[in-house]
């Protein structure tokens, strides 16, 4: 499992933009935005993952699971995924984002630089998605499962515009400590 990222001035969501090892971010630094970076091993990424998704506190019941898949061109991908790439976004309940194959890339506002985070995942990260943090996810080809806290049908999903002033930003911004 490999993470790697970096900071970037583009607009979210852009496929083009290329690594830039000149502006790496540790992964503390995401941890610090509650972005937690673990590893799951492989080959089996889904089944071994399971401890540990159910020690950082999600279930593993097929109401709080969801597939995702962008593998191949964008006409095969989900109609989720499609909705989402390149729309920023925040839901209302932490999630896990654990990387099956492929490399999943999303971009992730950094609230105290005000600068864009783009994280590449190769397939065993397990990843946190803070509830109220805002992303953006970048077309690539992978397939992933989100974990989430609460069933699928009780998630808030909030987009674009009504996001800065949204009480789920409030509130993920003091959990960080702004």
């Amino acid at each position: 499992m490999s993470v790697r990222a970096f900071y970037h001035d583009k607009l979210p969501g852009d496929p083009t933009v290329p690594f830039d090892s000149s502006r790496p971010v540790p992964l503390e630094t995401l941890a610090s935005l509650k972005w937690d970076v673990f590893s799951v091993d492989g080959p089996d990424y889904e089944k071994n993952s399971q401890q540990l998704v159910q020690e950082l506190g999600f279930t593993l019941s097929e109401s709080s699971r969801t597939i995702f898949d962008s593998r191949g061109t964008a006409e095969a991908a989900d109609s989720l995924t499609k909705a989402a790439i390149k729309k920023l976004l925040i839901i209302s309940s932490d999630a896990l984002s654990l990387n099956i194959s492929g490399t999943q890339k999303v971009d992730i506002q950094d609230p105290v630089s005000g600068s864009w985070i783009r994280v590449e995942k190769s397939p065993g990260a397990l990843q946190r998605i803070p509830a109220g943090s805002v992303r953006c996810l970048v077309p690539s080809d992978n397939r992933r499962i989100i974990f989430s806290k609460d069933a699928r049908s009780d998630i808030q999903v909030v987009w674009d515009n009504d996001i800065e002033g949204h009480d789920l930003y409030r509130e993920y911004r003091r959990r960080i400590g702004l």
